[in-house]
């Protein structure tokens, strides 16, 4: 099953933004995940993850807010 369709059979109308946060970074993950391949990133989506540094995953934008900022 995709990130996307997960997101539709759980997405129940909440407006409740912490409701469905997991499956926002999720797809906000596969949305880099998916630039990456198309800059040539050859590796899975698990090693793209586990690629990612602390500071790559703070300024990750989800559609209710915005990036963590930096102390």
């Amino acid at each position: 099953m995709t990130v996307e369709k997960i997101m539709e059979a759980t997405q129940v109308g909440s407006n409740d933004p912490l409701t469905n946060i997991d499956l926002e970074i999720m797809n906000t993950l596969k949305q880099m995940f998916e630039e990456a391949k198309k800059q040539g990133y050859e590796g899975s989506f698990e090693s793209y993850q586990k690629s990612l540094s602390l500071d790559q995953l703070k300024t990750i934008d989800l559609a209710f807010g915005g990036s963590v900022k930096k102390k």
